[in-house]
């Protein structure tokens, strides 16, 4: 698990305004692209976690004990349980050593897959 402030990370608006100088995105409906966006970016921008698994946005946690992501059911403690935890940042130390046309390039890596699936 990570944490992303997508509003105030500049790497977020970066990819946004790559993804929306592409052919074919212009045209593209602001949400459609939002979505593009999120689908990509973790994977394009972010750094992987410590086991190489790759950022991804909207992803549920894995569970604690299987490291799944599916889970059975999502259902509510009760009581409600409080717990800490100390959820590190995602870092982009890849993505700010790419010149513009390495990132890109890293973008469009990722476009043709994600566009034959939408």
């Amino acid at each position: 698990m990570s944490y992303l402030d997508a509003l105030a990370d500049p790497t977020y608006k970066e990819v946004d305004a790559l993804l929306a100088r592409r052919s074919g995105m212009r045209e593209m409906k602001a949400t459609k692209r939002a979505e593009i966006l999120r689908n990509i970016y973790g994977q394009v921008a972010c750094d992987p976690d410590g086991d190489g698994t790759p950022f991804r946005i909207g992803q549920h946690p894995r569970c604690p004990v299987c490291s799944s992501s599916v889970m059975r059911a999502w259902q509510e403690a009760v009581p409600t349980q409080f717990v800490e935890l100390d959820i590190p940042a995602v870092t982009h130390a890849l993505w700010t050593s790419l010149s513009d046309d390495q990132k890109v390039s890293r973008i469009n890596q990722f476009l043709p897959e994600l566009q034959s699936a939408t």
